[in-house]
């Protein structure tokens, strides 16, 4: 799920949060370009790895497989 966070609804200090309904928890964090594109990241250990998505539609899918990736590797 990708939650606008301006008004910080999430304890979380982004502007876009991404939400995962199963593990029940932010994992993905972004910002919007005015054109209404989003890129941000999603932590992997001490890292991040990246995510982005023309539409939060297309963003929600990019961090899913990526999280999935993640929790397996």
């Amino acid at each position: 799920m990708v939650i606008n966070n301006v008004a910080r609804e999430v304890d979380e200090d982004y502007d876009i949060v991404v939400w995962d309904k199963a593990l029940e928890c932010a994992v993905g964090f972004c910002s919007q370009s005015p054109d209404g594109s989003f890129e941000g990241f999603v932590a992997y250990g001490p890292h991040e790895l990246p995510i982005a998505g023309a539409d939060a539609r297309e963003l929600a899918r990019d961090a899913l497989s990526i999280v999935k990736w993640a929790l397996s590797h």
